[in-house]
């Protein structure tokens, strides 16, 4: 995939639509996450002209280790410079507790092998305690049939 077919694409695409085009940017902790990168961007939002850039980062557990979230500071800066038509759409509030639910029939593995997961995440999919996702995660990683790995988030004190 070339980056410069694709933002030249979209802005040949943005010559002809007449619709609203929302242009989503997603942040990631020292990937594309400094004032220069961001300065390239801006330049080519600009060009592509959407109607809005939503700004996102790194929030559920990434497949790619390299994959970090950016600070909700470091967003609020990056709006600041991309303009008044820029949004955060990242999302660092905590999870409030769902209600519970019955068991649903979906197997844990087959959860896990679509995407990596939380340990709050399957309890929120499935309904099932915390105790129980944590006693089938730990069969699961006794058997070798997932891994587990760590994903750290933004302190959520420093969000707030």
């Amino acid at each position: 995939m070339d980056i410069k077919k694709i933002i030249t694409g979209y802005i040949d695409f943005r010559k002809i639509f007449r619709g609203k085009i929302w242009l989503e940017l997603m942040i990631i902790k020292d990937i594309n996450d400094k004032p220069d990168h961001i300065m390239e961007m801006k330049s080519v939002v600009q060009k592509i002209n959407p109607d809005k850039v939503h700004l996102n980062t790194v929030i559920r557990p990434p497949s790619e280790e390299y994959a970090r979230p950016v600070s909700a500071e470091t967003l609020r800066k990056i709006k600041m410079m991309l303009g008044s038509n820029c949004e955060i759409i990242a999302e660092f509030k905590p999870r409030e507790k769902q209600p519970h639910r019955e068991e649903r029939p979906r197997s844990i593995l087959s959860i896990i092998q679509r995407r990596p997961v939380t340990i709050d995440d399957l309890v929120e999919v499935t309904g099932l305690s915390r105790d129980d996702i944590t006693g089938r995660v730990e069969r699961l990683l006794e058997q070798g049939k997932i891994i587990s790995s760590k994903h750290v988030l933004p302190n959520i004190e420093e969000v707030l």
